[in-house]
């Protein structure tokens, strides 16, 4: 778990859905964005209480497509989502989603 900034957030432009349809590595995406923008991290191992929530689990996992959009993103030490907040609708729906869920 983490937490930041909203400036820092949006400066991003958020979660990419570009790793939307499975599971995994939208988390280490943002991370290294933020990383790229020159946002350092504090890390608090052990100086705070996690507690997860139940939800459901996607079974798919393309781990193939989603380690090649990760290494694309680093290669291009890209700062800004592909599909990020900037792709929202004025009704805040995700315009960049496939339908194929």
């Amino acid at each position: 778990n983490w937490s930041l900034f909203r400036k820092d957030y949006i400066d991003v432009d958020g979660f990419d859905e570009t790793y939307d349809q499975s599971w995994g590595r939208e988390d280490s995406d943002i991370c290294y964005r933020l990383f790229h923008a020159g946002i350092r991290v504090k890390i608090l191992w052990f100086t705070a209480l996690q507690y997860h929530l139940y939800h459901k689990t996607f079974s798919k996992w393309d781990k193939e497509r989603l380690d090649g959009e990760l290494s694309k993103m680093l290669q291009e030490k890209r700062v800004r989502a592909v599909k990020g907040l900037s792709k929202l609708s004025p009704e805040g729906e995700v315009i960049a989603r496939s339908d194929k869920r």
